[in-house]
């Protein structure tokens, strides 16, 4: 094309035209065609290669760029990962795929983790894609835009591939000179022309980078400047999006008149590497600038045009343009990747804490050992030093695994914010906070679909560098015994190696236990107060911890796992684990070996109940047996005989799906023993009965959310009543009267705190007079009861657990053998006696402190309260509180010893004193 052309083109009267852009053109060359720019001497600022990756293109690359040039690389993509291609101060590398590739799940995962292996060695570098056109829509229009940035494509005329966030980078022919270069910026389709480098291109390439600078991307017209020169017509003008300067094309050498006047004007010729100053006379409303020595296409450069001060103050300057989540979570997995690199060990060290609830235990059970994690590729183990179950060591046998069964939720396949085959999240922006004493990004995160088990919540990325900060979520689809489960992770900021690595240092866990029979939350915190990178010992301490008592436990891909010690006899060769795959087998280390997990625990308790209600001291005793995992069938099944009294419960999970657990559960009275009938607090032994229950029910538990459950169950209940030695002749003793009860209740979990809200109906099939005049009522055939429980457990130190629980209990129809009432066990009133108050309706408030003093001892401290409605006191309800205190300590043999004391302050003894003292003594142990 010729300067004339030129002229036509960019020169030509229009209201709107096309603005050059010298700075969008990108060479396309091979190594050694590349080799001819760094032949003449100078800078070569401004220009930019995309280099073709051959066997000495790193080498032409470092060269170029160490002159001033703008280098990136265009890769096969089989080549791909290759450290010693990504490393490099490149500015963008360009991902080739082959034509005929097919667009698939696979494709796409493997650009996406390589894209972000090459954003974690230089965040700011651009990353692209070269290939067929039809392939470029395809992949482009499938979520890519937050990993690849470019798209190097053709110049065709239909429409522009990718989204708005995605550059195109159209692709043309060799040009015959920078004119016809310029001139195909002007009507650029895409945000970069890519021309294909010649031998004989080298002095156009440098001419075309010579204006660079004052042709860059964005120039707009500006029409509050004109440019005329002498016998031709106005240049199109310019504005300059940096300086703020006026631009223009000018041909051939004339003298010029500006309006407005300027201060200042330069020239730089097409095919000049530098800039001159040119003559310039002010006139009171425009400038003369005298350019008749010049020749060819030049660049016009004005500075201080008259106004410039009036248009800058009314320019405001828009502020970068906000990140969409996709590319705030593809840029927190190349942070982690960037982590991974410099982190390539790590050793945390610090304390694990677990509190739950236990039927017939006032306070929480607490399992507390010191924890030390070893982390190394894809390795990771636990060693658990002094571990103790409410301070009573744990049994562990001669092979170093406790009798002690790991309870844990499904192990979720596909973490959030990491890059998975298929897109596993759905992510949203929910704004910004401050966490971690960082200004945060907050990206909430949700499964994709409902199938297996997942997560659901929040995740804090810092805005200055994407690490993640803190993580909130609660898992879905869960299976098992563990019904509910919501983590709270933070990770704090560590120097290594000249950089700065995020690190768990604190773990905290809520999740509810659903068992055979009973329902509790777990507690769970992990605090880590030293973490230690790259320790040059990691190998020495992992082995120590490997050949010591202490017990150990691997992740794997179905959760933690026990390690057991093995004999010297079976010890193999020594597999880490630590980089590449996962191996097919089970690893194997000298010393250690999986163990799975332990799935059966036999128990002993034995004790002694002093009670005012009761005549005399009740010794107890019993043997209980829970198995996890029955005949390999993923149920549980509870078992208790203690005495005179027998109990079972079977629960067996995901029955017909995930979300469905059936439960059954039934207690049975050996023995007959007393009905205590109390009026005005007092005892009416010519009331008394003998009485031998046996109670059933079968319930099915259906999962609603992560964190709601919805329960529906059968109860059964059967009370065999005779006289007693002291039932007066003219109480007459009520028929059997068998109950059945429709219960359903709806659980739910919110942070740290558990509910439960039921509601039951019960009929009773045989019905009749019983009692004296005023005890009977026929209306009392049918009843219905209704309850809401609300509860908490607390952590407040590894040595310190607080439980809260608030109940609200009420009923319709209720009589001496419906009513709610305490015990010393399940529900109990610290220092009342047992059925000593049976009441209708009322709010109970039990609270428990524990303080763990010393290894092996433990102090309790209760306060309950009652405000409750029993028909025998009259009307209106009345308060009751109770004190207490328990002691637990560990004794020889690894038994628990437990003394309760307890204080009713408005509770009747038997000559009718009000306070009533309620000891019970038991001794635990875990066979």
């Amino acid at each position: 094309m010729s300067p004339a052309l030129l002229s036509a083109i960019l020169l030509a009267s229009t209201p709107v035209p096309s603005p050059p852009c010298a700075a969008c053109v990108t060479w396309r060359a091979a190594p050694e065609t590349a080799r001819r720019l760094l032949e003449p001497p100078g800078r070569l600022d401004g220009l930019d290669v995309l280099l073709e990756v051959e066997a000495e293109a790193a080498d032409v690359a470092r060269d170029l760029s160490a002159r001033g040039a703008t280098v990136g690389l265009e890769v096969p993509f089989d080549l791909l990962p290759d450290a010693g291609v990504v490393a490099g101060p490149w500015s963008a590398i360009v991902l080739a795929v082959p034509s005929g590739t097919p667009v698939d799940e696979h494709l796409l995962f493997t650009i996406r983790t390589r894209a972000t292996s090459i954003r974690a060695e230089a965040p700011g570098r651009t990353v692209g894609l070269s290939g067929a056109a039809d392939l470029l829509a395809a992949v482009s229009s499938r979520g890519l835009a937050p990993y690849v940035s470019v798209l190097v494509g053709g110049s065709s005329p239909s429409a522009r591939p990718g989204s708005a966030e995605t550059e195109w980078w159209e692709t043309g022919p060799p040009a015959s000179s920078a004119a016809e270069l310029l001139a195909r910026t002007a009507r650029l389709r895409g945000d970069r022309l890519v021309v294909a480098l010649r031998d004989a291109d080298v002095g156009l390439a440098r001419a075309v980078a010579g204006v660079a600078l004052v042709l860059p991307a964005g120039l707009t017209p500006l029409a509050a400047v004109e440019v005329c020169a002498e016998g031709d017509g106005a240049a199109p003008v310019f504005l300059h999006p940096r300086t703020l300067e006026a631009v223009a094309i000018v041909e051939g050498g004339h003298r010029l008149a500006v309006r407005p006047r300027a201060r200042a004007a330069f020239a730089r010729p097409l095919g000049s590497d530098g800039e001159t100053a040119l003559p310039l006379r002010p006139g009171s409303d425009r400038s003369e600038v005298d350019a008749r020595t010049l020749a060819g296409p030049w660049v016009l450069r004005l500075a201080g045009w008259a106004g410039e001060t009036a248009f800058t103050d009314g320019v405001e300057v828009a502020g970068a343009r906000a990140l969409t989540v996709a590319e705030i979570v593809a840029a927190h997995q190349a942070a982690v990747a960037r982590q991974e690199a410099r982190v390539r060990a790590w050793i945390a060290t610090g304390t694990t804490a677990l509190s739950f609830q236990v039927p017939g235990l006032p306070a929480p059970m607490s399992l507390t050992a010191e924890s030390v994690l070893f982390h190394r590729g894809t390795l990771t183990e636990i060693e658990q030093r002094d571990l103790r179950l409410s301070g009573v060591p744990v049994a562990v046998g001669e092979d170093g695994v406790p009798r002690l069964p790991l309870v844990q939720p499904e192990r979720v396949a596909s973490p959030p914010l990491s890059i998975t085959l298929g897109e596993a999240y759905r992510y949203r922006l929910e704004g910004e906070e401050t966490a971690g004493n960082r200004a945060c990004y907050v990206v909430a995160f949700a499964p994709a679909a409902p199938n297996g088990p997942s997560l659901r919540g929040r995740a804090w990325i810092a805005k200055d560098g994407f690490a993640l900060v803190r993580l909130v979520a609660t898992q879905t689809g869960l299976r098992g015994a563990i019904v509910s489960s919501r983590q709270e992770d933070e990770f704090r900021p560590i120097e290594v190696e000249g950089g700065t690595a995020w690190m768990l240092v604190r773990s905290e866990m809520e999740q509810v236990y659903e068992g055979p029979g009973h329902r509790t939350p777990i507690h769970r915190e992990v605090a880590f107060a030293r973490v230690e990178l790259n320790p040059p010992d990691f190998d020495a301490r992992l082995g120590a911890a490997r050949a010591s008592r202490s017990v150990l436990l691997r992740e794997t891909a179905d959760g933690f796992q026990y390690l057991r010690r093995r004999p010297a006899a079976e010890a193999g060769p020594s597999l880490s684990g630590a980089e590449g795959p996962a191996p097919t087998s089970p690893p194997v280390e000298a010393g250690r070996a999986p163990a799975g997990r332990a799935s059966r625990v036999f128990s002993v308790a034995a004790g002694a109940l002093f009670d005012p209600g009761i005549d005399r001291p009740l010794p107890f005793a019993g043997l209980s047996y829970l198995d996890f995992d029955v005949l390999g069938t993923g149920a549980q099944l509870s078992a208790l005989l203690a005495g005179p009294f027998a109990q079972a419960a079977l629960s067996v999970p995901s029955v017909g799906g995930p979300d469905l657990q059936i439960q059954a559960w039934a207690f049975a009275s050996l023995a007959r023993y007393n009905d205590r009938s109390f009026r005005g607090g007092l005892e009416r032994y010519d009331e008394n009965l003998r009485q031998q229950p046996w109670r059933a029910s079968l319930a099915a538990l259906r999962r609603l959310g992560p964190r709601t459950r919805l329960r529906a169950a059968y109860d059964v209940e059967d009370l065999r009543l005779d006289q007693s030695d002291t039932t007066g002749s003219d109480f007459v003793v009520p028929a059997r009267p068998v109950a059945h009860a429709l219960r359903l209740g709806l659980e739910w979990e919110r942070g740290a705190w558990s509910a439960t809200a039921w509601t039951s109906a019960a009929w009773r099939p045989r019905w009749r007079e019983w009692g004296r005049p005023g005890d009977y009522a026929p209306e009392a055939q049918t009843y219905q009861r209704a309850g809401l429980t609300l509860s908490r457990s607390l952590t407040i130190a590894a040595a310190t657990i607080l439980r809260l629980e608030a109940s609200g209990l009420a009923g319709r129809n209720l009589d001496r053998f419906s009513r709610f009432g305490f015990d010393a066990f399940d529900r109990r009133l610290s220092g009342y006696p047992s059925a000593g108050i049976r009441f209708d309706r009322g709010a109970v408030l039990r609270s428990a402190a524990s303080w763990s003093a010393r290894p092996g001892l433990r102090l309790d401290a209760f306060v309950d309260a009652a405000i409750v409605h029993d028909p025998m006191e009259g009307r209106g309800g009345r308060g009751h509180l109770g004190t207490g205190a328990a002691l637990e300590a560990a004794l020889p043999g690894r038994v628990l010893l437990s003394v309760d004391w307890g204080f009713g302050w408005q509770a009747r003894d038997r000559d009718g004193g009000r306070g009533t003292h309620v000891v019970r003594i038991t001794a635990y142990r875990v066979l």
